[in-house]
């Protein structure tokens, strides 16, 4: 202990004068056989567990991944159900509308057929001999063939012939408007 002592008094001596101890240098001591394996088993083993660690942590991120998968595809499962869903309602509004707009298309063509055969027959009866001062010309008093209205193509034949009427049919998106 008396050397380790003197030491120390030596640096203290060699601070307190401002002078700093001489470093040591050179190599580093040769290691034994002994030390050089005990190194070498240290790093190896150190290494091994970086690894392990490493491979554990992958591991647990990739199960957690996957399990994040799994929701997500399960999401998606039930937003395509829910997609598919809203198609098929889609395709029967669809569906509903046409035939609603075919039948608006028939209505339009029967009304302007009824103008039509009324102002032909106030025209008529206008211009006949044998008009009556008590015949009213409403809709409901004048006689008409309604099966013969029914009939598209009477309609369209009436309509050719008479030239006051002209039907313009766009079609739009599949369906008649």
């Amino acid at each position: 202990m008396s050397m380790n002592m003197e030491v120390f008094d030596a640096k203290e001596q060699a601070e307190a004068s401002g002078h700093k101890p001489a470093k040591k240098g050179g190599r580093k001591p040769m290691l034994s056989e002994h030390q050089k394996r005990e190194n070498k088993i240290k790093c190896c083993k150190n290494y091994r567990l970086r690894k392990a660690d490493e491979y554990n942590r992958s591991e647990a991120e990739n199960k957690s991944l996957k399990e994040e998968m799994e929701v997500l595809r399960s999401n998606i499962n039930s937003l395509n159900e829910e997609l598919s869903e809203a198609k098929a309602r889609v395709n029967k509004s669809e569906t509903a509308l046409s035939d609603q707009s075919k039948i608006v298309h028939e209505l339009k063509i029967k009304n302007e057929a009824l103008n039509i055969t009324i102002e032909q027959m106030q025209h008529d009866f206008l211009d006949s001999d044998v008009q009556d001062d008590f015949v009213n010309l409403e809709l409901n008093n004048i006689p008409m063939d309604l099966e013969w209205l029914n009939d598209l193509e009477n309609l369209e034949a009436l309509n050719e012939t008479t030239g006051d009427l002209t039907f313009h049919v766009h079609e739009y998106g599949g369906f008649l408007c």
